[in-house]
Order: structure tokens, then sequence, then C-alpha cells
């Protein structure tokens, strides 16, 4: 298996994981007064691993959008009390947790939390970015951008996705249509790297470089994949794949 699509499917699987992790549906969203939520965080870590640690602020609050009458927020942290290794440098604690809240229908000075984005025990660098709205043919979806460690070509791993749908923010699959590119490209060649993703969304076209084998990371002589995705459900899926070997990469 080449090793930028290794790379690919493990960057992927350590995302969902800490999804996963962050959001339990077993148990009950934490609730809070929008004022609360504004001046300071919510428990991100379990008190056995904040022994030694900083604090941490609320540096961003704002609302994402409306949807159905629903209100929804965002909170993004300076948070130093994350999980140190003694081993482990941390470089940064500036925007490193994002916090997405659904507010009170009923109570307009009530909020829950419905999803968390952290960094982890075994990151170094994670920083999350203000979410936006993307309209398509699909729905609105919710994007929010997470920037990490790794070359630029895999920073789309640190993204997450939701769809409105049923009065609710539904978590959504950009990631596993990697496998069937993989299984598509001719030998000798590989994906350049997959850039802004969210920004094919509207349109369903994307189009990314091409690398050879022998290609070094910073050219990719390749040419140009041109993909058009579909929707299966909450999945995103290769509807049609084109690899031109003689389009001049502009990398």
């Amino acid at each position: 298996m080449n090793h930028f699509f290794r790379l690919y499917l493990l960057i992927a699987a350590t995302l969902w994981g800490f999804v996963a992790v962050a959001q339990n549906s077993e148990t009950e969203p934490l609730t809070w007064t929008l004022a609360e939520f504004q001046s300071r965080c919510i428990p991100l870590w379990p008190e056995e691993v904040t022994v030694g640690g900083g604090d941490c602020t609320v540096a961003e609050f704002g609302l994402i959008s409306e949807f159905d009458g629903i209100q929804f927020y965002y909170a993004r942290y300076h948070d130093d009390s994350r999980y140190r290794p003694e081993d482990r440098l941390v470089f940064t604690t500036e925007f490193n947790a994002l916090v997405l809240l659904k507010g009170d229908s009923s109570d307009s000075r009530m909020a829950s939390v419905f999803a968390v984005r952290q960094q982890w025990e075994d990151d170094w660098y994670r920083i999350f970015r203000a979410p936006k709205i993307i309209q398509t043919d699909h729905g609105p979806i919710l994007y929010s951008q997470g920037l990490g460690s790794g070359w630029s070509g895999q920073q789309y791993s640190h993204d997450q996705y939701w769809l409105w749908r049923s009065g609710d923010w539904v978590e959504i699959d950009t990631h596993s249509w990697l496998r069937d590119l993989r299984e598509r490209m001719p030998d000798g060649f590989y994906p350049g790297g997959i850039y802004e993703l969210a920004e094919a969304l509207p349109t369903m076209t994307y189009e990314i470089t091409a690398r050879r084998a022998s290609d070094a990371t910073c050219c990719p002589s390749g040419g140009r994949i041109r993909i058009r995705f579909e929707w299966d459900d909450l999945t995103l899926r290769m509807a049609s794949f084109e690899l031109d070997p003689g389009t001049e990469s502009p990398n």
C-alpha cells in the first residue's frame, strides 16, 4: 500500500476515534446558560491527567446560525490544561478546543453541548477554526476545520462535517471515498494531497494533483485528477474519476 494512502487512513482513523470519545451518545448533553458558556470552559479532561496543567479560557464565542428556530453557537478555547506527557512538547494552547452548542428553543438563555473537538493524549499540535455553514444541494452542512501536524496535503483529515437533517446536525462521512480513489489510481500514480475539500461540496466536483512514485513531496508530476462526487445518504462517494497525466501540475 502506498505510503501517502496509509497516512490518509491512519489520520482518518485517529480522527474518528477522538470524535467518538467527545460525542459519547450514552451521556446526557451538558446544559448551561449562554452566559456560562461565554465565560468559562466546560470540563474537557479527566481529573487525573490535569495535574500540573494550566488554565483554560473562552477565547472566542459566537453564533453559527439559526435553523428551524434553533440557534447554534460555538466556543473556541485557549486550553493550557490539556494532557502533557513529560517527554512530549506541546506547541500551542491557542484555539486547541472547540465546543459546539445547541440553543434551547423554549428558553433563549440556555444551551447544550452537541459536539466537542479537542486535542487528545497523543496530539502535540492541533487548532480548530470557527465553524462555517456550507450551502449544498444535499442540505446545509456545518463545517469544522482543524489544523494539525502533517504536511498541507493531509490537513483535510482534521476536518469534520455535519448535515442538517430532521431538526438536528448529523455527522457525515467525507473520508471513505479515498479508498475508492486509491483503487482507481493507475499503477505508479498516487494522489498528490487533499486540499480544502469543503470547497468541493457545493459543486460536487474536485481537482487534485497526481504524483508519480519518483516525485519529491514538493513537486508532483503526475498531472491532474478530476473527480465528481455523489451522496450515498450520509457518505460522500466518487461518481466519476479521470486522470489526465498530460496536464501540467500547478505545483
